[in-house]
């Protein structure tokens, strides 16, 4: 406990780290200011987008009443959800939140409704002939929608006031769950957010001439000195970042509010849809957190071990960062894509139980998530105990020879 106590304040006495983090801490008022002002426009875009998507909804109305038969079923549905389009943005325009609510949610799930009445029909032929990434993004929308209309239905059934941060979600807590996306651009928020991790990481075991002193007054283990340096740098960065991770989220709440967290939250499991507590889906988030920053850091410390150079090692953890979108875009899909801890550093689809939707191959849950992740660090830890231990035998029949030669 001593050497690590010692390895943790000589991290934070580090010139750089400090130098990093100050900066850091520099940058964090002008992002604050970035994400307040791109929520204050999300919240003005409201009533413009509506008042666009009304055309559209309008004219499929104008179409219905003239060519189809009144009593067609899918026709009367279009021109209920028209008919409470309307009324909702009637009442967004006189700030009568919940009223607005009402029925756009009303809108909302008479869209779902005809999806599913009339659409379910063609789904096979869509699945035979429909490109694999159209289908993704018909499927992705479909269940977004489900989840705006889950989260709608439960802000309703409370009997207080509905505020227009929460109808714009844009709260602290709107903003963390939209930071665990599983769109594009969601899914490149958590990647950017590790690349801390590798900054302040990168240090690992280049700093060891340094710190040689703390070897020379208590001579430990080179093992527990390995085990005590990855934990001492996990510590302090996944501290850190939990501090500005704060900082940004009491940025976000102290103008448009915290947000209820007493609400539940849609996830799926294949066809299945659950519900969990804000309590759990964080939870699991928090957890992630934890096992990817120890990850990359096992990562980390193999590379600065084996190659001795910073820039490499954080060039390599980059790389490991953003592998799953790279393997996206060119359409790679390895069938082991699930044992891949890569696969679970973007972690929110996995959340949402929707991370099969990326890959062709493999089953992406929580508990599998934290088995890969786990096991890749302690295989990493393992691998670089190894390379020590071979260290230690090559020095020491190189002082032998060296005596023999004397």
């Amino acid at each position: 406990m001593r050497t690590l106590k010692s390895q943790l304040l000589l991290i934070l006495n580090n010139r750089l780290v400090r130098i990093q983090a100050l900066g850091l801490l520099f940058l964090l008022p002008l992002l604050i200011l970035s994400i307040h002002t791109n929520l204050s426009e999300r919240s003005n875009q409201l009533l413009v987008e509506l008042e666009a998507q009304a055309q559209d909804v309008n004219y499929v109305k104008k179409w219905n009443d003239a060519n189809i038969d009144k009593f067609n079923e899918r026709a009367v549905l279009e021109n209920q959800g028209a008919d409470a389009f309307n009324l909702s943005l009637d009442y967004l325009k006189h700030g009568n939140y919940r009223s607005y609510l009402i029925e756009y949610t009303t809108y909302m799930i008479t869209g779902l409704l005809i999806r599913e009445k009339f659409y379910t029909y063609y789904s096979d032929i869509f699945n035979r002939y429909v490109a694999q990434d159209s289908r993704h993004e018909e499927l992705l929308l479909w269940r977004s929608e489900k989840q705006s209309v889950f989260h709608s239905q439960q802000l309703l059934e409370l009997s207080r006031d509905i505020t227009d941060s929460e109808v714009t979600r844009t709260t602290s807590t709107d903003v963390l769950f939209s930071w665990l996306d599983y769109s594009t651009p969601g899914i490149f928020y958590v990647p950017l957010f590790f690349v801390i991790t590798l900054l302040f990481a990168s240090p690992i075991f280049l700093d060891d001439k340094k710190h040689k002193s703390l070897l020379e007054i208590k001579p430990i283990s080179p093992y527990k000195y390995l085990l005590d340096k990855v934990l001492s740098y996990w510590i302090i960065i996944t501290g850190f970042e939990l501090m500005i991770l704060g900082i940004i989220l009491f940025g976000v709440s102290f103008k448009f509010g915290l947000g209820d967290l007493s609400l539940n939250i849609l996830i799926f499991n294949g066809e299945e849809e659950l519900m969990i507590s804000q309590l759990e889906f964080y939870g699991k988030a928090g957890l992630f957190f934890l096992l990817i920053n120890f990850f990359l850091t096992t990562l980390l410390s193999l590379t600065n071990f084996l190659f001795s150079s910073k820039p490499l090692s954080f060039l390599i953890g980059v790389f490991v960062l953003f592998l799953e979108p790279i393997l996206r875009f060119l359409q790679v899909n390895p069938i082991f894509s699930d044992s891949l801890p890569t696969s679970y550093i973007s972690f929110g689809p996995v959340l949402h139980g929707l991370k099969e939707q990326f890959f062709k191959y493999g089953s992406f849950t929580f508990e599998k998530g934290v088995v890969v992740l786990i096991v890749s660090s302690l295989f990493f830890l393992i691998l670089t105990c190894l390379f020590m231990i071979l260290r230690d035998r090559w020095s020491q029949n190189r002082r032998f020879v060296w005596a023999l030669r004397r």
